[in-house]
């Protein structure tokens, strides 16, 4: 075939690996795209049509300059930065004068050309989920067309699932989805299984958010899908009835493949498979990683016993900081045991992994924050980090000693995950591990969940989702375990409630994660949620450790006697939190606000200091579709950011930043305490800024 041919069939083959399913559905690259123009300006210039272009620019600003050409002279611009502007172009005028007029033509031919191939693509992404695409109706496709990453958890492995209701604004604002498990193909004995449902609200949706569904009448089957809402209604409300609605209905067999007793099979195989074919290629440890291709033991203190000991000791290990050198600096296989993580540049310790005064090698461990690594004048000086450990080598060990060099104990820079990368898996919710908390659950409180080892040990890759079931969960402190989402049935259904007479808040959310799906109450006087990043986070230009939160829909509620900020407490740098969609009921008028932040945190030892303060790094607080208050009028207003001290650089960058969306606060208020001038912006359409002293 001609180039063109190729280069189109290429940009827009069907799979990632021509011609190989298996390699998944290839997205055209932009890159590829704007690569056919040069390509068929060439074409044009052999051809024809090229004889009929005599002028070339490679802007359409250089173009529309140039006038000094006949009527009907044909243009080409090939080289713009607006896709859209590069094309043939006619001459409209005598020389000198006139303009330039646009044919699309290329576009035209592009598309023409393409369509068959981008068609297909979509056609194959949306049969990956849904087979009977094809034969679905119009109100069907609408629904299907706005659903991707649907998974399942918990199905039979000899159960089937298709669509039963799936509608969004076809009633007022509201949004519901109803999936069915069934025994065959045709629906055989099909009942509910998970489900999602709003009243309202869901004209306010944006942008696309994750659906997270719950079981059906204790059918145990939990669900999930990214849904981006559509610019009409979907008004699929008609239950599926009859063997031809079930089988376009259908989803796809792999969405369901997380159902425990379907992949029993599949890990056993992958597991024959990795240790026939891999073992015999590595070595003792199984491999280098996490340390470095060049790793060589030679001269550490262990090489006269075991020179392989640190990739035989130290399976797995995750850093979460900068990018940087890092390296394994001691290691102590004796009680208090502790292992240091090294930042090779300036030879400091930015990590200990430490189980404890007289506690054993545990087979995976979290990294320390705590003790004298922590903090300093000018900010938080550690990093995170998560390691999976073979305790016999280190016990058979025995002894203590240095790695000094890169080449003894560096760390493969692929193990290694800034705060940017941190920051997208926590807004991702990728969990792990699932863990249902209720009556007659494995866990029945918070508390006893808490001390699950996957909460204990969570960390950016290995996240955890934790759902309550309906009811009222009684207490304070309920402390969310970072790295951990708390997620109810509903925001009426699970309740979180603090008792009267409470001295202290009913949640409290320092670290990454989120809340969503339920009510959170404080009946005495003391926050619901308080979102107070601890102490280690805040500092200045060294510091590397970052929190990044999602949390919503929430109800929050206080008593009548309540006096504080339903929600509220202090970030600083680095900090990221989100709060979508918060239904904010007060029953007793209050001179706080609804919704409080600080920029700047509290010592130990009480009182604030600039030193812990400074803004070195941008922190945000993101706001958006919150409904106005219920019940009595607050003094204190609906939002409200707070400088307590003194800035030393005031309104200049970085500073903590307040935006606003779709909320409809009646007053917002930046509020100085002893500060001179403020530490924060806020940004907003529509929103009323009111300064306080």
């Amino acid at each position: 075939m001609g180039s063109i041919t190729d280069a189109i069939a290429s940009t827009f083959r069907d799979f990632v690996t021509d011609g190989v399913p298996a390699s998944g559905v290839h997205e055209p690259l932009k890159a590829e795209v704007r690569a056919l123009g040069p390509l068929i300006e060439a074409a044009i210039g052999n051809a024809g049509l090229g004889a009929l272009v005599s002028v070339t620019k490679t802007t359409k600003a250089l173009l529309e300059a140039d006038t000094a050409h006949a009527a009907d002279t044909v243009a080409l611009v090939y080289a713009d930065s607006t896709d859209a502007n590069n094309d043939l172009y006619v001459k409209v005028g005598a020389s000198g004068s006139g303009s330039w007029t646009f044919t699309n033509t290329l576009h035209n031919i592009i598309e023409t050309l393409a369509k068959p191939y981008s068609d297909a693509a979509a056609a194959r992404a949306l049969n990956d989920t849904w087979p009977g695409y094809a034969s679905a109706t119009t109100a069907e496709r609408a629904f299907m067309d706005c659903v991707r990453r649907l998974q399942f958890e918990g199905v039979p492995a000899d159960k089937f699932i298709s669509l039963k209701f799936g509608f969004w604004r076809d009633v007022g604002t509201r949004f519901n989805v109803t999936f069915v498990m069934h025994e065959d193909a045709d629906g055989t004995g099909a009942v509910d299984a998970c489900t999602f449902s709003v009243a309202s609200g869901a004209d306010a949706w944006a942008e696309p958010r994750e659906i997270v569904m719950t079981a059906v009448g204790g059918s145990g089957v939990t669900g999930s899908f990214i849904f981006t809402p559509p610019a009409s209604p979907l008004t699929v409300n008609v239950a599926s009835s009859t063997a031809a609605m079930f089988q376009r209905r259908a989803v796809n067999r792999d969405a369901i493949a997380s159902s425990t007793s379907r992949n029993n099979a599949i890990d056993a195989r992958a597991s024959t498979i990795a240790n026939s074919r891999i073992a015999a290629l590595v070595n003792p440890n199984g491999q280098f990683a996490p340390f470095r291709a060049d790793h060589d033991e030679t001269g550490s203190w262990s090489f006269a016993t075991d020179p392989l000991f640190l990739r035989k000791f130290i399976k797995s290990l995750r850093i979460y900081g900068p990018k940087a050198d890092y390296r394994v600096g001691y290691v102590k296989n004796t009680d208090p045991r502790r292992i240091d993580i090294v930042d090779h540049a300036t030879g400091r310790t930015v990590c200990r992994l430490a189980p404890g005064s007289g506690q054993p090698w545990p087979t995976k461990i979290k990294g320390s924050r705590g003790g004298t690594l922590a903090l300093s004048a000018s900010g938080w000086r550690g990093c995170f980090a998560v390691a999976e450990l073979d305790p016999a080598v280190g016990d058979a060990m025995g002894g203590e000693g240095p790695y000094a060099t890169l080449a003894r104990g560096g760390i493969d820079q692929s193990f290694v995950y800034d705060y940017s990368e941190v920051r997208a898996l926590v807004l991702a919710q990728e969990t792990k591990h699932t863990i249902r908390v209720g009556p007659g659950r494995t866990y029945e409180t918070v508390a006893a969940v808490n001390a699950d080892s996957r909460c204990l040990l969570a960390h950016p890759h290995e996240m955890v989702r934790v759902i309550f079931d309906p009811g009222t969960f009684s207490g304070t402190n309920f402390a969310r375990p970072e790295y951990v989402f708390w997620e109810g049935s509903g925001v009426d259904v699970t309740i979180l409630s603090g008792p009267s007479g409470a001295t202290q808040n009913t949640v409290e959310s320092p670290l990454d994660g989120g809340l969503s799906h339920m009510t959170i109450h404080a009946e005495a006087n003391r926050y619901p949620l308080h979102i107070e990043t601890n102490s280690l986070l805040w500092g200045g230009a060294d510091q590397e450790r970052g929190v990044v939160q999602v949390n919503g829909p929430l109800k929050l509620t206080a008593g009548a006697g309540n006096n504080t900020n339903l929600i509220g407490g202090g970030i600083g740098g680095l900090v990221e939190i989100h709060l979508d969609t918060i239904m904010r009921h007060r029953s007793a008028a209050s001179n706080s606000a609804d919704l409080s932040f600080h920029n700047t945190a509290t010592l130990t030892t009480g009182g604030y200091d600039p030193a812990y303060t400074v803004q070195a790094f941008p922190s945000k607080l993101v706001v958006t579709n919150c409904p106005e208050a219920t019940g009595v009028k607050t003094t204190g207003g609906d939002f409200a950011v707070i400088s307590l001290i003194p800035d030393a650089d005031p309104g200049s960058p970085p500073m903590s930043t307040a935006v606003l969306r779709g909320n409809d606060f009646d007053l917002t208020r930046r509020i100085l305490t002893d500060a001179t001038s403020h530490q924060w912006q806020v940004i907003g359409a529509n929103v009323t800024v009111s300064d306080t002293p």
